[in-house]
């Protein structure tokens, strides 16, 4: 393991461009999401293809074909890589790609739903709940993806430069988390607000015990933290 990361150490998901995407379609996710929740209480469900729609698709087809260029550029031959068929896959970008396919056949599967069984007035409809896993699952594929290059890398500056992309995706994961909570932010709730604390106990401290246990950064869940309320607020404003 220790040669093969010295022999493609120059091979690396951020050297491939690929991190940057995944980071930047992570972010592209989320203020999609809260665009299309704040279009839909504005203006209602006008057609499918709302600027919000096609920001979140668009951003997901994105990374689908990213996490596909990944999988086949990084030809590392890792203790961390699954082997199939010739190929050294790297897990992090296979999760990646699963979540973006998942959120990607939402679409049409929620434009079917309604067809049958009407508008929905809620967030945690169950095919608002499928495309919800799927970002997260793109998001938390991100995370894994940084986690193992930070493992991979064979310099202590390339180790302090992934361990704050891992941060950065780990803040992305905490926002999809609290996503399930946007009803309330909303002032929209249609489920009794006794849901608000305990999804809000439960929910976030799971991701920050994750990025706790991932890095040896002091302060990492405190800072991931931190990044999640940037968001929030430059969100908000």
């Amino acid at each position: 393991a220790a040669t093969a990361r010295q022999s493609h150490s120059k091979r690396d998901l951020w050297s491939l461009g690929v991190l940057p995407v995944l980071a930047l379609g992570a972010l592209a996710g989320l203020l999609g999401i809260y665009w299309d929740i704040a279009w839909h209480i504005d203006i209602g469900r006008d057609t499918f293809f709302t600027p919000p729609h096609n920001f979140i698709y668009s951003s997901m087809a994105v990374v689908l074909l990213m996490s596909f260029y990944g999988l086949l550029r990084d030809r590392r031959d890792t203790a961390f890589h699954l082997r199939w068929r010739g190929l050294r896959l790297h897990p992090g970008l296979l999760i990646v790609a699963v979540g973006a396919a998942l959120g990607l056949l939402f679409a049409p599967m929620d434009e079917l739903w309604h067809q049958l069984f009407g508008i929905d007035v809620t967030l945690w409809a169950p095919m608002h709940l499928i495309g919800i896993l799927g970002l997260t699952l793109a998001s938390f594929g991100g995370l894994v993806s940084a986690w193992l290059e930070q493992r991979l890398a064979v310099n202590e500056e390339r180790r302090r430069h992934f361990g704050r992309v891992t941060l950065f995706f780990a803040s992305a994961v905490l926002g999809w988390a609290i996503l399930l909570l946007a009803e309330f932010d909303f002032n929209t709730p249609q489920f009794p607000s006794f849901w608000h604390p305990v999804l809000l106990v439960g929910l976030p401290p799971m991701i920050l015990v994750l990025v706790r246990a991932l890095t040896a950064w002091r302060w990492a869940a405190t800072i991931t933290a931190l990044l999640y309320t940037a968001f929030r607020l430059g969100l908000s404003g």
